[in-house]
């Protein structure tokens, strides 16, 4: 027989799995689950904000989860989703930054370090263009 802290979080997973992000968030606020102690629900948290487009609120919780868990088995994953909100924060070098931990033999940690490197170069050579117009054009 489960107990009632395991029977709540098989229903958040389940939330989660189902794509009913915003009931999972409520089921988790409303558990006795504590995160500080259960990462895969924080881990949860984190990926309902973000699927609800909240991505400072999802990149917060990322980043809990790294300092609370940092040789958890969600660091990789956490270390990408940070980095994919700060992309989509536009905070491209920041992203980099955390792509940069990643453990090099994660799977998909290439493909997002060349993304983020080509819009970084893309960006700093807008900047060049943009730094030689003139402020006062005539």
């Amino acid at each position: 027989m489960k107990s009632d802290l395991e029977s709540q979080r098989a229903a958040i997973l389940d939330l989660v799995d189902q794509e009913r992000y915003s009931e999972a968030l409520t089921a988790i606020e409303a558990s006795s689950i504590d995160l500080t102690k259960n990462g895969r629900i924080l881990i949860a948290k984190a990926d309902c904000f973000y699927e609800l487009g909240k991505d400072v609120e999802a990149l917060e919780i990322y980043v809990c989860y790294l300092k609370l868990f940092p040789r958890g088995r969600g660091k990789n994953f956490c270390l990408i989703g940070a980095s994919v909100c700060l992309k989509n924060l536009d905070l491209q070098q920041e992203a980099l930054s955390f792509l940069e931990r990643v453990d090099d033999d994660h799977e998909g940690k290439q493909k997002e370090l060349e993304h983020s490197r080509e819009i970084l170069e893309k960006q700093q050579r807008a900047q060049k263009v943009i730094r030689n117009y003139p402020a006062n054009p005539e």
